[in-house]
């Protein structure tokens, strides 16, 4: 049977904490990295192997990897796609009086057989600004 109780249990990760103490701050005080720079990303090493340049019928000579170099896509050192969609529509002066707004429903099967990128907005009432945006990244990988 144990006898542990909740204050033993405490003292013990404190006296196992102070312990690690001194030794986590000796590694902080060298200011030495985290990751050794042999293990960070490179982008050769995700790179696929180039193919040798090959005649194809109708199409003539391949054209060399060295001259579609300049025009490769995610060969960036900071691998970030910042989508920014700035929607800053405005509602001013407007008056509604006696208005009867109907029921804002979306049931199941509503998107039955949808296709593309199905986008729903809903109006909640009588002066209401709707602004939509989508952003759609796509990324081509061999």
């Amino acid at each position: 049977m144990r006898s542990d109780n909740a204050a033993g249990l405490a003292a013990w990760l404190c006296a196992c904490g102070l312990a690690a103490w001194p030794a986590a701050m000796a590694m902080a005080a060298d200011d030495v990295p985290v990751a050794d720079a042999s293990l960070q990303p490179s982008v050769e090493a995700a790179r696929p192997p180039v193919a040798a340049a090959t005649v194809v019928q109708g199409f003539g000579q391949a054209v060399e990897a060295s001259a579609l170099e300049g025009y490769r896509g995610g060969t960036q050192p900071l691998y970030q796609t910042v989508n920014d969609a700035r929607l800053s529509g405005t509602v001013t002066d407007n008056a509604a009086i006696n208005v009867a707004t109907g029921a804002n429903i979306v049931r199941d099967g509503s998107f039955a057989n949808a296709s593309g990128i199905p986008t729903v907005i809903q109006n909640t009432g009588a002066n209401v600004l709707i602004q939509n945006a989508t952003i759609v990244n796509v990324q081509f990988r061999p």
